[in-house]
Order: C-alpha cells, then sequence, then structure tokens
C-alpha cells in the first residue's frame, strides 16, 4: 500500500501521512494562533519551521507568512493558517 497525497484539499487522510512535528504545528495553527520560528523552537521542538510550513502548503494549507520587526531591528517571520 503506498501512501498518496493529493496538493490542495486538505482533509484528515492528509493530516494522518503527515510527520509527528509537522502534525504539533498544525493543531497549533488550527487554533488561530500564529507561529515564529522561536516559538516553535521552545515549545515544540520545530527547529525548522520554515520546512515545516512548507510541507503544510504542500498538503493543501493556505498559510500566510508575516515579516515583523523587533526591538533591536531583527526581522522575522510569523505564519497564520488563513481559514
Amino acid at each position: 500500500m503506498t501512501d498518496t497525497l493529493t496538493l490542495g484539499t486538505p482533509n484528515l487522510a492528509n493530516d494522518l501521512t503527515l510527520a509527528p512535528q509537522v502534525r504539533k504545528i498544525l493543531a497549533h495553527l488550527l487554533t488561530g494562533k500564529t507561529i515564529t520560528n522561536n516559538e516553535s523552537m521552545l515549545v515544540y521542538h520545530v527547529s525548522r519551521l520554515s520546512d515545516v510550513v512548507l510541507k503544510l502548503r504542500r498538503a493543501g494549507y493556505d498559510i500566510e507568512m508575516t515579516m515583523k520587526v523587533d526591538g533591536i531591528g531583527g526581522k522575522y517571520a510569523s505564519y497564520k493558517l488563513v481559514k
């Protein structure tokens, strides 16, 4: 049996084929919260958030990225699931 992933159509069957780290981030985003790379590392121990976001997009989820600036001028990305 082979697992198939249909692009552009998120559903429970596709969610079950996602890696555990990807499902953790998806669960966070499904609550309506945003997530940053620092938060993903500290809370979920996921060090490559952009890779997780790419996998979710390929699974059909619409995820929006917003660039932000911290208090000392550093830039970072914040991700949000578009419903």
